[in-house]
């Protein structure tokens, strides 16, 4: 039949004492507990659920005598065996060590040591242990000013579960803390555990909760099943050097931690790993594995200093990258990878130093460049800012707006159905090209130093600029201006052919200057012949040189001109003149 125990005050001894169910206290009565069978006691050790948890933790208040061995779950703080101590099964409170010890022999709380004098104060656990195995170290620490003693005041409750510093707690089947710290789950710990000397105070205040988290550092915390914050050594001795030293090469900053330190980290969330100074990680296999680092949603990675990334896959692998943007898939990730980069938006990527992506499949990979809105950027000093803009290799282009494109040379740009070709001219300087800017929808700048500026307008010569909307400056140094204004090479010019069709100018609504040194001025005027002139509305000059001036006016024939309104100098009058409202002149000659 299972005998049945309970708690009670002595009051002639000033002591509690384990008695059958059936005698009496005086005084204190309130504290008694009836303890379970001991042959269901480890079963309730190993659960924790119907422990009288409340009474024990007061009893540890007590005060009483002296001793100088160890407590197990069978042996008293005076040497003497627990009266029908088995193997599991006990459960008391040792009065002299004011602890409270459930277990076996391998259940262990240290003795009290010292006479209680003012030269050598006394040393009382106050601790529980509860579990087979379970242990509360002999660490306590006394404090000089005031001549103290810092009690064990542990607690270990669970199988193999270690307390290995005063007011620590280890709650949970082989967890273990050291000073100050708290480790609660399965196989749990905080704080300097495993150490061949006591933890120094750089591993205090640890948290660990969750199965198998990790807090080995100085008020860090790791909450979920495996999360981590970074290993350290085994010894003291073993310590990294300090890496935060005062050295410009590195970019770091003055202080004294080492290169594996993790004080005050923080990992929340399963799989997470807190590996550096003040890390922060939290979210299901997230990792911030530097000093300062924070990467925040499931699988997001911030490995370098004073990184940041926020978001499902982020990654933030470079000194001071920000990356912020959420994506299931793998390939759908926000990655900032260069130094001082920003990468924003699903997909958004900035490859180099000193760069920002920003929007949904933004790219870029030149130096100090900026994208803005799905646009890709690759070059030095570039922007693009617009959905699917682009600066492709051209050092400090500008492409703003949906479909802008600041390219390179020797390639095909497909727009609204056409292809327009970036000639090889010969006087190419560097690979990268300079600068070009495009701003406005389906806007392009291909050539060196050119220009668009208006919805579908195209600079493609070098130095060329185009400035109204579907405005073409297709040469170098051609300008067109206006709507559907046209100065360069002809349309039907075949992509790689040599040409020297520069310095075109076509200002107007629909102008057109095709072929070099000439200018149309004016709606719709038209100039297909180099060093031609036709100015005003429907002015045309087709011949070598000829000038028309006027609108309707025709200049056709070579170095002929046409002056007024409706005159026409046919193919025929070279060098002829025609002056005056509807003069028309053929062959050499001139009228007016």
């Amino acid at each position: 039949m299972n005998k049945v125990y309970r708690l009670v005050w002595n009051k002639a001894t000033q002591t509690w004492n384990a008695v059958s169910e059936y005698a009496k206290s005086q005084g204190k009565s309130s504290n008694a507990v009836i303890m379970p069978s001991l042959k269901g006691a480890y079963r309730v050790m190993r659960t924790f659920m119907r422990f009288a948890y409340t009474a024990l933790m007061s009893a540890l208040l007590l005060l009483s005598g002296r001793a100088a061995i160890a407590v197990t779950g069978t042996t008293t703080s005076s040497g003497t065996s627990v009266t029908n101590a088995g193997s599991h099964n006990t459960c008391y409170y040792d009065t002299t060590t004011q602890s409270v010890v459930c277990g076996d022999v391998s259940t262990k709380v240290p003795g009290v040591y010292g006479a209680g004098t003012s030269s050598a104060p006394s040393r009382i656990s106050q601790s529980v242990v509860l579990g087979q195995g379970a242990e509360v170290a002999d660490s306590f620490s006394r404090e000089s000013s005031t001549d103290t003693i810092m009690y064990s005041h542990a607690v270990a409750i669970g199988q193999t579960a270690k307390a290995n510093g005063y007011q620590s707690v280890a709650v949970g089947a082989n967890s273990e803390t050291s000073r100050r710290s708290t480790a609660l789950g399965f196989g749990a710990k905080a704080g300097g555990h495993n150490k061949t000397t006591a933890a120094p105070d750089g591993e205090l205040y640890g948290v660990a909760i969750g199965y198998k988290a990790d807090a080995p550092r100085h008020h860090s915390v790791a909450i979920g099943a495996e999360a981590k914050v970074n290993a350290i050594a085994t010894t003291d001795t073993a310590r990294s050097d300090a890496i935060l030293q005062s050295n410009p090469q590195n970019g770091l900053i003055d202080g004294a931690t080492s290169a594996s330190d993790s004080a005050g980290a923080m990992a929340l969330g399963r799989g997470t790993k807190a590996n550096g100074y003040a890390a922060i990680a939290h979210g299901l296999n997230a990792e911030a594995t530097a000093a300062f680092s924070t990467a925040i949603g499931a699988n997001s990675k911030a490995d370098k200093m004073e990184t940041i990334a926020l978001g499902s896959r982020a990654e933030a692998t470079e000194h001071h990258a920000i990356s912020i943007g959420s994506s299931f898939k793998q390939d759908g990730a926000t990655k900032a990878s260069g130094e001082n980069s920003i990468a924003i938006g699903t997909k958004a990527q900035s490859a180099t130093n000193n760069t920002i992506a920003i929007g949904a499949n933004s790219k870029v990979s030149g130096t100090t460049p900026i994208a803005a809105g799905s646009s890709v950027m690759s070059g030095i000093s570039g922007i693009a800012i617009g959905s699917k803009s682009e600066v492709n290799n051209r050092n400090y282009g500008i492409a703003i707006g949906e479909d802008a494109f600041v390219g390179t040379y020797n390639e095909t740009k497909k727009i609204g159905g056409l292809s327009y070709y970036n000639q090889d001219r010969g006087d190419q300087s560097d690979d990268a090209g300079r600068p070009g800017i495009a701003i406005g929808w389906k806007t392009q700048s291909t050539g060196d130093d050119s220009l668009a500026l208006g919805n579908d307008s195209i600079a493609t010569g070098r130095s060329s600029v185009a400035m109204g909307k579907a405005a073409y400056a297709e040469d170098t140094d051609a300008i067109a201006i206006g709507n559907s204004a046209r100065a360069g090479q002809p349309a039907s010019i075949t992509p790689g052919s040599k040409v020297s069709n520069h310095n075109s100018t076509a200002i107007g609504s629909y102008a057109e200057a095709i072929g070099g040194w000439n200018t149309a001025i004016g709606t719709r005027s038209y100039v297909n012949a180099s060093g031609a002139l036709a100015a005003g509305t429907m002015a045309s000059a087709k011949g070598q040189r000829a000038t028309a001036v006027g609108s309707f006016s025709f200049a056709e024939g070579e170095t002929s001109t046409a002056l007024g309104y409706h005159t026409i100098a046919t193919e025929t009058a070279k060098s002829g003149t025609a002056m005056g409202t509807g003069t028309v002149i053929d062959g050499k000659m001139s009228g007016a």
